[in-house]
């Protein structure tokens, strides 16, 4: 049994904390993420320079090589993309959106135990449930007199952030989660209590009316239960008929619009990603650099609809067009290098804990992949700092591993 235990509070319990500070507040302030940021970072570096401890930097290259390798080149591409961007003023502004990979480095060296991952994870999980309590009670509140002008299917959540950003958090959270709800294994805290903190978090998530949120929590959950537990998903598919049919029309509407070619959202992104496509083909190599796209895109088409030519609203494309085919080659490098070693350690693990903590971020970077295709979520920095946390757990649960094994001469 896995317990969370108290520890002193030292330098890697402060910097934790801020790192923790960093994640939640996403939710309701980027002013404050940022300055958490900028707070650990800063003690890390104290840290680093105090105790000139590199083991777990060692470790770092020498079992995830490959992905550092795409990572880091892939950062080269868009900063040279940027450089000889069709408007190069400020293009390298851009680039301060890569600090948050820096947590990959960080965690393995302030998060000493098993009980940390898991104690992070709870934290963020339940400030992201009340969050999303507050937004449950302020949309029932306001949702009669919302009812007067629009359809249920077009009432989203937006209190706190932007409705897709929301539900791509929350997606996330439930998804790195998740393994727990159906685990044998007994932790500390009892599953009665995490279904009651993630529950809000579900139907906050569903009010988001996100639908490329809804496609990546269903392929994420259809390839769980495929490759993990196939009770799980023929209960889920019978779960998914059930719901289907108690559904209100209302609801379902929302649904059924993901098929409809003829919706306006629907019809805006097959725009952009057209405008998009003739961009790559005019910069095939390193594209326009990620700046200024609306300027661009106004260069092929004026924009008709609302948030049309802000991006191009989906990851490959955006990739191709500001990055061209080289940016596009390493970018499909980091995921396939990070998925080839996430299914590794999945393979290897040798505990419950360390297999549903490592599959629930493997299913996690599925479904920011999947509604990554409707959506330019890896440019968005709420997402991608909650993500790279959850990959950097990753690097923490191995790194404990080995330093454990050292101690037990397992070296």
């Amino acid at each position: 049994m896995l317990r969370i235990k108290k520890e002193e509070f030292t330098l890697d319990k402060i910097i934790n904390y801020f790192i923790l500070l960093q994640i939640i507040s996403i939710g309701f302030s980027m002013a404050l993420s940022s300055i958490s940021l900028g707070a650990w970072v800063v003690l890390w570096g104290f840290k680093i320079y105090k105790e000139k401890d590199f083991l777990s930097f060692r470790f770092f290259f020498k079992e995830y090589k490959y992905f550092l390798l795409s990572f880091g080149i892939y950062i080269i591409v868009d900063t040279l993309s940027r450089i000889f961007a069709y408007f190069p003023e400020d293009a390298l502004t851009g680039l301060k959106r890569y600090l948050l990979i820096i947590c990959f480095f960080s965690n393995p060296t302030v998060i000493k135990s098993k009980s940390d991952i898991l104690r992070n994870l709870l934290i963020i999980a339940a400030v992201f449930s009340i969050l999303s309590c507050i937004e449950i009670v302020k949309f029932a509140l306001t949702l009669s007199e919302n009812l007067k002008t629009t359809s249920f299917s077009e009432i989203r959540i937006d209190y706190f952030s932007y409705p897709i950003t929301a539900g791509e958090i929350k997606m996330l959270i439930l998804m790195a989660i998740f393994p727990f709800l159906l685990s044998k294994n007994k932790y500390k805290v009892k599953k009665i209590y995490l279904i009651i903190i993630l529950i809000p978090i579900l139907v906050s998530l569903f009010l988001t009316q996100s639908r490329n949120v809804y496609l990546g929590v269903l392929a994420a959950l259809i390839i769980y239960g495929i490759f993990v537990n196939w009770r799980f998903l023929v209960s889920f598919i019978l779960f998914l008929c059930l719901l289907w049919i108690v559904t209100p029309n209302s609801g379902k509407d929302r649904v059924r619009s993901i098929l409809d070619f003829n919706h306006p959202s629907n019809k805006s992104r097959i725009v952009m990603w057209e405008v998009g496509i003739k961009v790559y083909k005019d910069f095939p190599l390193l594209g326009t650099g990620d700046n200024e796209i609306t300027n661009v895109y106004r260069m092929y088409k004026n924009p008709e609809s609302h948030g049309e030519g802000s991006h191009f609203h989906s990851n490959p494309v955006m990739i191709l067009a500001t990055t061209g085919t080289t940016g596009a080659l390493f970018y499909l490098l980091i995921w396939t290098t990070i998925f080839y070693y996430t299914i590794r350690d999945y393979r290897r693990a040798k505990n419950t804990f360390d297999k549903e903590i490592v599959i629930g971020i493997i299913i996690a970077m599925i479904s920011f992949h999947i509604s990554g295709i409707f959506e330019w979520n890896f440019g968005d920095w709420e997402v991608v700092t909650l993500l790279y946390y959850l990959i950097s757990i990753v690097f923490t649960l191995k790194f404990i591993n080995y330093k454990n094994n050292i101690i037990n001469g397992k070296k």
